[in-house]
């Protein structure tokens, strides 16, 4: 174990040194914590699911557009409004069932990490709401940061200690002969 005899250290600090010096292959698990730090961002996934049922009502809408502009006979052969609003809904469809596809998936990622790590004793609910996961994302928010300082604290607690077993002396400047400051004519200062 290392010795926890440093300048005052949080219980932090002695984990953080301990696990580089005696466990540093665990360290990676800062990196799988990573995406649960980038999910404390989100406020509630609620939220999102507001905002895809209003990206698929815009979607309808721009069908239902598209296909009154279709069947009508009236139009200016000039017109460009069909002509390039087709391939926009038809790529923006396949984007709306991308993010629909991917917000299930993160719907329930969210519901395992809630219910490994313990935070709801239920299977979590079909409606995950903020109260439930954020707290949860936000621990892990503060604890890498925190671990990542308390590292940082070390190695410079490291480094400076190292400086002071190992005081370096400054070192004089070098003398300069007098005749080397001479001109290369011989002539000397002026």
């Amino acid at each position: 174990m290392v010795s926890s005899q440093a300048p005052p250290r949080t219980l932090l600090h002695s984990l953080a040194a301990t696990v580089s010096t005696c466990y540093p292959a665990t360290e990676g698990f800062l990196d799988e914590l990573s995406f649960a730090v980038k999910a404390a961002r989100l406020r509630d996934i609620n939220d999102l699911h507001a905002v895809l049922a209003s990206l698929r009502e815009s979607q309808t809408a721009l069908e239902d557009e598209l296909a009154l502009y279709e069947s009508a006979t009236d139009l200016d052969p000039r017109d460009e409004f069909l002509k390039k609003m087709s391939p926009f809904a038809l790529t923006s469809r396949k984007r709306l069932d991308t993010l629909t596809n991917d917000l299930a998936l993160a719907r329930s990622d969210v519901a395992k990490v809630v219910a490994f790590y313990g935070k709801d004793d239920t299977p979590a609910p079909a409606a995950l709401t903020a109260p439930v996961s954020q707290p949860l994302f936000v621990m892990f928010k503060l604890f890498v940061d925190s671990y990542k300082t308390a590292k940082a604290d070390n190695a410079r607690v490291k480094v400076n200690e190292q400086a002071s077993e190992h005081p370096s002396t400054p070192t004089p400047a070098p003398r300069v002969p007098a005749r080397r400051l001479q001109m290369p004519d011989g002539g000397g200062r002026r």
